[in-house]
């Protein structure tokens, strides 16, 4: 699937596994594997559906938006409906003539985000002056051009709305903060306290990636 700029690769299977990939320009057999017993298209006359599953290709990061492919399918069949024994049959139904139609593929991406962020250890020390400064970091991946902001919560013990961070054990408390990249400033949740897109240390800019 496509538009302007971006593709979205995926496979045409032969049943919900990826076991059977349909290949482009190839023929696919439904017969020897069990896929045509399995969907029922030899029990008996009348209408049968052929089912087609799909799956997209992971890795690829792509714009917001809707994309669409028209895929030509045709097929073609010879099977045995009367007695048959090993490779002789009373009776066949055959069509060699492929017969075509065209099927419209479309997914739809949103914008949206991925935080990973590990657990931060300020170790152990006999006062709070032999804390050490700890660098950590935030990856954020996001659709590709979308934009974003990436803001801190205030934790479970702040000093007030927007003020100090703290941990807690018992009764007691451990005032703490996270700040942007290695100046002072404060990272929080709301308005510029906020971290924009544009001032990520690696990829900077819209949906192209983010660290802090």
């Amino acid at each position: 699937c496509e538009q302007p700029g971006d593709v979205i690769g995926y496979t045409v299977y032969g049943n919900n596994t990826t076991g059977y990939p349909i290949n482009r320009n190839t023929v696919f057999d439904f017969g020897p594997n069990g896929l045509a017993t399995a969907a029922g298209l030899l029990t008996g006359p009348g209408n049968k559906s052929l089912p087609l599953y799909l799956g997209s290709i992971t890795g690829s990061n792509v714009a917001a938006g809707v994309y669409t492919e028209v895929l030509n399918l045709a097929w073609s069949w010879d099977y045995c409906v009367g007695l048959g024994v090993g490779t002789l049959c009373v009776l066949r139904d055959k069509n060699l003539t492929p017969q075509t139609r065209t099927l419209t593929v479309t997914m739809t991406v949103t914008n949206d985000c991925q935080i990973t962020a590990p657990a931060i250890s300020f170790g152990s020390a006999p006062v709070i002056s032999g804390f050490a400064t700890v660098t950590g970091q935030a990856n954020v991946s996001c659709t590709k051009g979308s934009t974003y902001t990436v803001g801190m919560s205030d934790g479970q013990n702040p000093v007030g709305v927007g003020g100090r961070r703290r941990m807690i054990s018992g009764t007691n408390y451990l005032a703490y903060d996270i700040f942007k990249s290695a100046g002072t400033t404060r990272w929080g949740s709301v308005g510029a306290a906020r971290r924009d897109s544009s001032t990520a240390e690696i990829n900077p800019g819209n949906g192209l990636g983010y660290r802090r």
